[in-house]
């Protein structure tokens, strides 16, 4: 992958004559991280009085690679340094915080639909890039009146069913439902993103056969990335953390509690309690909600918060990435983990990624039974291996490698 070119309020830079360093961020550092804006810094040498004397912030900078954006933000910062020109520059969901939003009372709605009229009443709806589960989109109390920063609020929403909120390289904040990333069942119209028209779908594609977008003729949503060992600089540091939650209490309603426990992470590693408030209105979808957060959170596990790559690869948050070839001391051969976040480093020809990657099961990511090859008997798995540890075949039948998948899949 190539830096293809850069734009600093719709002028083109001259890549070859002047551009030294582009360090870009996009994304978190791991699943449970709050709302983060993308950021970019941007180096440039042997600049002149011309290009400086007319120089200001705060206007638009755009950066492709292969012709695809990598970065969409604005310029907050600059610094000369004799003639190094540095900028540094901001994804859009760093403007929200100027957004005032919920002077009106707002009815109970949906989760889904709380986003979009959030976003609609900031003015902003352009923006939102959307990916909700429509299996689970709770319904949400009504909201008194009292203005409240938009990017504040998402907070909120996040909280509410457990999403990821990020820039996109493309300019879009993207709101995407954890449970979202799964895209197992088949496809519904409501879980497509809000960029997709009718017009881009396959005429002939009945929606009984839309069992995927691929079937529409659309492209994948978080297509799967196979990164080649000998595009990994180096074997990635594994982390894991005694940071658990084996006792998860959800507010709802008018002020009321739910919690769900693990037993045998209580039984475990002791009792470690914790929770959110929501604005989900019934004791059902607060459960859920509980149930969904404690089963993720019960148990430690490996994450690999910088896996160095050598080159640049077109990347989505929430995609899964599967990296192979770890030596025999690693806690997988063969991991299929969830991009949170990454980092690119462009220093002349020589292009370095560094991916954020936490565990499937962080995400709802595991495997479903029907894609479970039929050679493979209840008897022959592993029986330590509860189903929400089953990430990969590895897991769950780990004497038995080479199995593959059905329905091959976004399994992970």
């Amino acid at each position: 992958m190539w830096i293809t070119g850069i734009q600093i309020d719709g002028v083109p830079i001259a890549l070859d004559e002047t551009l030294a360093q582009v360090v870009i961020r996009h994304g978190r550092a791991d699943a449970w991280d709050s709302p983060n804006s993308s950021t970019i810094q941007l180096t440039m040498i042997d600049v002149t009085h011309g290009d400086t004397a007319p120089f200001r912030v705060g206007v638009p900078i755009n950066v492709s690679a292969d012709g695809a954006p990598r970065f969409t933000g604005t310029i907050t910062d600059a610094a000369l340094d004799d003639d190094v020109l540095t900028v540094i520059g901001v994804g859009p969901l760093s403007t929200l915080s100027r957004l005032r939003i919920g002077a009106d009372p707002w009815p109970g709605e949906r989760w889904s639909e709380r986003v979009r009229r959030a976003f609609t009443e900031a003015g902003v709806p352009d923006l939102l890039l959307l990916m909700p589960d429509i299996a689970f989109d709770p319904l949400l109390v009504a909201r008194e009146p009292g203005e409240v920063e938009l990017l504040s609020y998402l907070g909120q929403l996040a909280d509410d069913v457990g999403a990821a909120i990020a820039d996109t390289p493309d300019g879009f904040v993207l709101v995407q439902q954890l449970t979202a990333r799964q895209m197992l069942a088949g496809v519904a119209w409501e879980t497509l993103p809000d960029s997709f028209a009718w017009a881009d779908v396959d005429p002939s594609c009945s929606w009984e056969e839309a069992t995927n977008p691929d079937a529409l003729g659309l492209p994948a949503l978080l297509p799967e990335l196979i990164v080649d060992p000998d595009d990994v600089s180096y074997v990635p540091a594994w982390l894991q953390m005694l940071e658990l939650e084996n006792e998860t209490s959800i507010g709802y309603g008018d002020n009321e509690t739910v919690t769900v426990s693990e037993s045998t992470s209580v039984s475990r590693y002791g009792s470690y309690p914790g929770g959110v408030s929501t604005q989900i209105a019934s004791l059902e979808e607060a459960t859920i909600r509980a149930s969904q957060r404690v089963d993720r959170r019960a148990y430690p596990r490996w994450n690999t918060p910088a896996a160095p790559l050598l080159d640049g690869f077109p990347l989505q948050i929430g995609q899964v990435v599967q990296i192979s070839g770890f030596p025999d001391a690693s806690p997988h051969a063969t991991w299929k983990a969830v991009l949170e976040g990454w980092s690119d480093t462009i220093e002349g020809p020589n292009w370095t990624c560094e991916l954020a990657l936490s565990d499937p099961i962080y995400s709802g990511v595991s495997l479903n039974w029907e894609d479970v090859p039929e050679a493979l008997a209840w008897n022959e798995c592993d029986a330590a291996c509860s189903w929400i540890d089953a990430s990969s075949l590895d897991a769950l039948a780990p004497d038995f490698p080479g199995l593959v998948l059905v329905n091959g899949g976004v399994n992970a």
